[in-house]
């Protein structure tokens, strides 16, 4: 019996087991980009070698790092370059640059006398229309066809050699004038600017609660790309590197958050913090849409309390692990602006569509333009986020108003004529009317909370005084602060004594004439509203009453 009341414990709790998670999971994954162009600049050394010759040469270290070159430029002192004395002072030639039979880029060539840093001198750019390095990697020299006369002799020195320079590394590039590879002409400062995209892309996961295990793999379209990496957490440093590597690394942590730090061959810096676990059973979940045309949009980042999602091919995010209470929705994507949204979660996840507002249109090139005064606006019942469309938008300051309503999506926008510090109104009917400070700086961004009237009481408007007597009691109640039936009363008091006193003096104090005074005061009170007309039936009955006793006697 004992042994089959054991199995009986053993099974149950193995069923048990089986309900309790052996991990709560986490898991991601991110990356570090850099797409806007690509830069590098740095000042020549001491240099004795004075030869002068036109710029013919290109020189990549590691070409594969140039996918699609937009601009070369760099800058020569007064004593750098040589030019014609009756050049004028700009000049663009066309140019192919080829390896070999093959081209791998057209564009112009040229100069233009100017200054940088306060020193005067020459700047010699290179602008390309188009770019293919086909396959060639590594060490390459690209040759610049054109016609050097006619940049007017256009000469320039400041030869330099990498072997004494010190400079090393795979990250220098230049120009030489000639294809020997071991001198390589750099400006002052030299500039390489292109589309370069750099990646560093990094995931993790959890192995038990306490375990974490990060990821990191570097590259560049498949190629390696170096970069330095700092990893660290409150209690230890476990990746600190001081010079570009381009190996791919995974490293485990005891304890989150977890801070990584990146900087890429052109000193851009990146960052990110893992924050690992977090306990909330809630979210916040939607789509991301074209505030104006109700479009969906995707790759949108949002972030509440640094935990982050991207919304995918049909707008839709979701952040997870949310407690009740109130949050900031930031929201970014590169074609429209940056903003945040409030919003709070009680004991149920949250729906939130986000719409995204973009930029003005500049009126003279039909382009958008996010310099253009610009104010997007988003219109939102409060209670259950849904658009309040033909909503009325007020932007005014002290001399000037604009006006617009909302669309069907609960969107308006105003192009104000300056930048500058307005008031934005917002009344809808139904709704208590919104007032906020905007300051307009170009585009700008507001999301706008209503919220409803649940009920409207009339007031009745206090009628205006129109006679002496009117004004004369709105003034007791001002003044006195005395309630109107009581001021009524006092006044009907007073002429009925009036009335019974000047009705006596006329008949010498006779009772019945005094009493007939009193009566008249009655119906004049009741006249002037002063008393109820039920009070003259009252006074009927007193005075026939008392001119009967009077008869009797």
């Amino acid at each position: 019996m004992f042994k089959i009341k054991l199995i009986t414990l053993v099974f149950i709790f193995l069923i048990l087991l089986s309900f309790i998670p052996s991990v709560i999971s986490d898991s991601g994954s991110d990356s570090f980009d850099y797409s806007t162009g690509a830069q590098d600049a740095w000042n020549t050394g001491p240099n004795t070698d004075t030869n002068l010759a036109p710029p013919t040469k290109l020189w990549f270290n590691k070409i594969e790092y140039y996918d699609q070159i937009q601009r070369i430029e760099f800058f020569y002192n007064d004593t750098g370059y040589s030019l014609d004395a009756d050049a004028p002072p700009s000049v663009f030639v066309p140019f192919n640059a080829t390896i070999g039979v093959d081209t791998l880029g057209e564009g112009i060539i040229g100069y233009g006398i100017g200054e940088h840093g306060g020193q005067e001198g020459i700047w010699v750019y290179l602008i390309f229309y188009n770019w293919d390095r086909l396959s060639y990697t590594g060490d390459r020299t690209v040759t610049l066809d054109y016609v050097t006369g006619d940049l007017y002799t256009l000469s320039l020195s400041k030869w330099l050699d990498l072997s004494t320079a010190g400079l090393g590394g795979d990250k220098y590039i230049g120009i030489t004038q000639y294809s020997g590879g071991d001198r390589t002409f750099i400006g002052h400062p030299f500039k390489i600017t292109s589309s370069v995209e750099f990646h560093n892309n990094y995931d993790w996961y959890n192995a038990t609660t306490s375990i974490y295990y990060l990821n990191v793999t570097r590259n560049f379209t498949s190629i390696t790309y170096p970069s330095m990496w700092k990893i660290y957490t409150s209690e230890m440093e476990y990746v600190n590197e001081t010079s570009y590597a381009d190996t791919n690394f995974s490293v485990a942590f005891w304890n989150t958050p977890i801070y990584l730090e990146c900087e890429d061959l052109y000193n851009t810096t990146y960052s990110d913090t893992l924050y690992g676990v977090p306990g909330g059973a809630y979210n916040v979940h939607g789509r991301t849409f074209d505030a104006k045309t109700h479009s969906l949009v995707q790759n949108t980042r949002l972030v509440v309390n640094n935990f982050t999602d991207i919304s995918n091919e049909t707008g839709f995010y979701q952040i997870d692990s949310l407690t009740p209470s109130s949050y900031i929705l930031e929201i970014n994507h590169t074609s429209y602006q940056d903003y945040d949204i409030n919003f709070s979660i009680l004991n149920l996840n949250v729906s939130l569509d986000v719409p995204l507002i973009g930029i003005g249109i500049n009126s003279t090139t039909g382009d958008y333009d996010a310099s253009v005064p610009y104010l997007g606006v988003v219109v939102k019942n409060q209670s259950d986020y849904e658009e309040i469309k033909s909503a009325y938008l007020t932007l005014k300051n002290n001399t000037t108003s604009y006006y617009a309503f909302t669309n069907d999506n609960g969107f308006g926008e105003i192009y104000p004529q300056f930048n500058g510090t307005y008031t934005l109104v917002v009344d809808k009917e139904g709704y208590y009317s919104h007032s906020s400070e905007v300051n307009v700086s170009g585009a700008t961004a507001i999301y706008v909370s209503l919220s409803n009237i649940e009920e409207i009481t009339e007031i009745e408007p206090t009628p205006t005084p129109t006679t002496v007597f009117e004004q004369l009691i709105s003034m007791f109640e001002d003044q006195f602060g005395l309630k109107r039936d009581w001021i009524n009363i006092f006044f009907a008091l007073a002429i009925i004594a009036g009335m019974a006193l000047i009705f006596a003096s006329i008949s010498k104090n006779k009772p019945e004439i005094t009493i007939m005074g009193a009566f008249f005061g009655f119906i004049g009170s009741i006249a002037l509203g002063l008393l109820s007309p039920m009070f003259l039936v009252i006074v009927i009955i007193v005075v026939v009453l008392v001119i009967l006793r009077m008869g009797l006697k």
